[in-house]
């Protein structure tokens, strides 16, 4: 089972489309939870569909603020909405891997003050009513220790004692983090400043089922917090390779016309239809060579891209003044936009719904 929660601070805008697909090629989560999504009910019906999940509910922002949504698919899962208000969605989900029954939330905690307490203490209400392991996933608005902040103003120690009060009143914990520990960054005049704001919490009944489970943060791109992905370390089947297919939007590229001159010249004995059958096959291995290399490379530069960023990051905890980090990573993130939008542009251009339209337009031949 692997979970993402990812405060996108509004879901509208394209690269934040582009950052989930990305996600989901990478991860393959079962559920994603968005929190913050500031789209109103109209064009969230119209936006959830696109990001490519069989599922989905929401819970519409109040007056422009806040929002949630949660999106899955009943392929390794079987789940389906449990509860949902304005702070919180909560899903029933079996796990067909482990065979386990448990409850997920993705959680969307105030940031004011003065709605804290409410919000916390409908939690503890909660915890007396669920009967299944649970497991809280989302941006909470607290930190546990000193050390997940750096930069800014320190902290005061009764800052720490809601999160750790909750924890050990329903006898949690945060579920293990590996690689970084911040999720949230934002320069505040001239003070760069990380916090820990978003967290994996499992209460005991869910983490003797998953003991292995651990927690993986993506970069920081479009938005102040960065998605977080639960994993739980449970081996899944792997997925079958797919037959080579070619596709009509290769022959807009020319190295694609230069492969089928060049086999084409090539002299072949036999009746015409025995020649054509012996070049199609001869055209397969050239083709696939070239679209692995030119064209699924592109995931490897947002691979790469992803390993670079998260390497600047790392060094602007101890250096958040250095003039050459920050130009560094502001070109990182402009050639991440460029690839995200290329990959959008060239898989767009054979979408299934497309196929089946244009292919319904064929069927008159027949």
């Amino acid at each position: 089972m692997r979970v993402i929660s990812w405060n996108v601070q509004g879901a509208k805008r394209t690269q934040v489309l582009l950052e989930l697909q990305f996600l989901k090629r990478t991860y393959k989560p079962d559920i994603i939870f968005l929190l913050e999504t500031m789209v109103n009910e109209r064009n969230i019906l119209q936006l959830l569909p696109r990001i490519g999940f069989e599922h989905f509910d929401f819970v519409a922002p109040n007056n422009h603020s806040g929002g949630l949504a949660v999106l899955w698919h009943n392929t390794n899962v079987h789940a389906s909405l449990l509860n949902k208000d304005h702070r919180a969605i909560h899903m029933l989900v079996h796990d067909h891997i482990s065979n386990h029954k448990v409850i997920i939330g993705g959680i969307y905690a105030p940031a004011q003050q003065r709605e804290k307490a409410a919000f916390w203490n409908h939690l503890y209400r909660l915890n007396g009513v669920m009967n299944l392991p649970w497991c809280l996933i989302g941006d909470f608005n607290e930190m546990a220790t000193p050390i997940e902040k750096r930069g800014g103003r320190l902290p005061s120690d009764s800052s720490f004692e809601r999160l750790n009060d909750f924890l050990n009143t329903i006898n949690a914990s945060t579920v293990p983090t590996n690689g970084s520990l911040f999720t949230w960054k934002k320069r505040i005049h001239t003070h760069l400043i990380y916090e820990r704001l978003d967290r994996v919490i499992g209460r005991s009944d869910w983490n003797t089922l998953f003991p292995e489970a651990v927690v993986v943060h993506g970069s920081f791109t479009c938005s102040d917090h960065c998605p977080i992905i639960l994993i739980d370390s449970i081996p899944r089947l792997q997925r079958k390779n797919f037959p080579f297919r070619f596709q009509n939007c290769w022959c807009q590229y020319q190295q694609v016309q230069h492969i089928v001159q060049r086999q084409w010249r090539n002299p072949m004995a036999g009746t015409s239809m025995f020649s054509l059958v012996q070049r199609l096959k001869r055209l397969k291995q050239p083709l696939k060579e070239w679209a692995h290399t030119s064209l699924r490379n592109n995931h490897q530069r947002l691979s790469t891209n992803t390993q670079k960023i998260q390497q600047v990051e790392t060094q602007l905890l101890d250096q958040p003044e250095s003039h050459r980090l920050h130009s560094w990573l502001k070109r990182l993130l402009v050639q991440r936009e460029k690839l995200l939008l290329f990959r959008q542009k060239y898989w767009d251009r054979f979408k299934r719904k497309k196929w089946l339209v244009d292919g319904d337009r064929n069927s008159s031949y027949f």
